[in-house]
């Protein structure tokens, strides 16, 4: 029997999850943590998926998102096989993460929606962790009722919208519901309880690269300077140039306007143009080898935190 066919459409909102192959650990760490939001960003930047609400759990996460551009399927792709493979060698793993690529439902009523926000938001709790869930950073619902920076990949108007604001909203995620036990997904496909760890873990959601030090290590790779980087137009040294441009769009967290700008380009247009053609020329793989290995490095720079006590996973009692 082929796949089934996933609803794509442009502007749908869905509730995705996936759990560990074979009910393993999918987050062991903070940098972990850190790193799998960060690719909720890069999907927002590079796909336009919208995160309007998130959980992370020892063997599992859910999502629930909004495909703008009707690319869930590409962006969640995206996803999974970067942080898998970053995963993988940060502790000695290989083989697959995720039990697959990832599972999805439609969400098409604003009932639905605020219910399955609920579910995501109520995850540590009705699983058994011993964890408050309105101060638990691996979930968005701390970003709904506090006054914690929003990472920018995350919209929370929409469904504070429909719940009337924080404090009606708080009152509809914490109070039970009869519908509670079994609300989306079948038991085949939700963690164990009896075997499911929490993560407790303080940190940041939003990962940021300041320009200036991605310049610095793309010169440094390249052996060039940082400064003749936005004056290389010859075929032949524009690859520091356009490897720095699309680490920049990826990490730095500016629009792509001023970067544009700071790298010589008149218009984003034309800076989109030039990063195209190189893309599609023979030394397009060249170039994305470069990056991929230029950005790991800087993304590890960045989440690097202090060991020891920041991380504390605890087996449910």
């Amino acid at each position: 029997m082929g796949n089934q066919q996933r609803d794509d459409e442009a502007g749908a909102f869905h509730h995705v999850m996936n759990r560990g192959a074979r009910r393993h650990q999918t987050f062991e760490s903070r940098q972990d943590c850190t790193h799998f939001l960060y690719l909720l960003g890069q999907a927002w930047r590079e796909y336009g998926l919208e995160t309007h609400a998130y959980c992370l759990m020892g063997n599992h996460y859910h999502l629930l998102v909004r495909s703008a551009e009707g690319a869930l399927s590409e962006a969640m792709a995206m996803v999974g096989s970067v942080y898998t493979r970053r995963f993988n060698r940060r502790h000695g793993y290989d083989g697959p993460l995720f039990k697959a690529c990832f599972l999805s439902k439609r969400v098409d009523t604003d009932e639905y929606l605020l219910q399955a926000s609920r579910y995501i938001h109520r995850n540590p709790i009705d699983l058994g962790a011993t964890v408050d869930k309105a101060t638990y950073d691996w979930s968005s619902y701390c970003h709904y009722l506090s006054d914690r920076p929003v990472p920018r990949f995350l919209t929370t108007s929409v469904v504070l919208g429909l719940a009337n604001g924080p404090g009606p909203y708080r009152d509809f995620v914490e109070r039970r519901h009869p519908t509670d036990a079994a609300l989306h997904w079948s038991a085949s496909v939700l963690p164990d309880p009896s075997t499911e760890r929490s993560l407790i873990v303080p940190g940041a959601a939003d990962v940021v690269v300041p320009l200036e030090e991605i310049a610095t290590a793309v010169a440094l790779e390249f052996g060039t300077s940082a400064a003749d980087l936005a004056k290389s137009r010859r075929r032949g040294q524009r690859r520091p140039k356009l490897a720095a441009l699309l680490i920049s769009l990826r990490l730095s967290g500016i629009d792509a306007a001023t970067i544009a700008s700071r790298f010589g380009y008149a218009s984003v247009a034309s800076m989109n143009a030039t990063l195209r053609q190189a893309r599609q020329s023979p030394d397009g793989a060249q170039l994305e080898t470069d990056v991929a290995r230029l950005q790991a490095r800087l993304l590890d720079r960045a989440l690097t935190l202090p060991p020891a006590t920041s991380f504390s996973p605890t087996s449910r009692s």
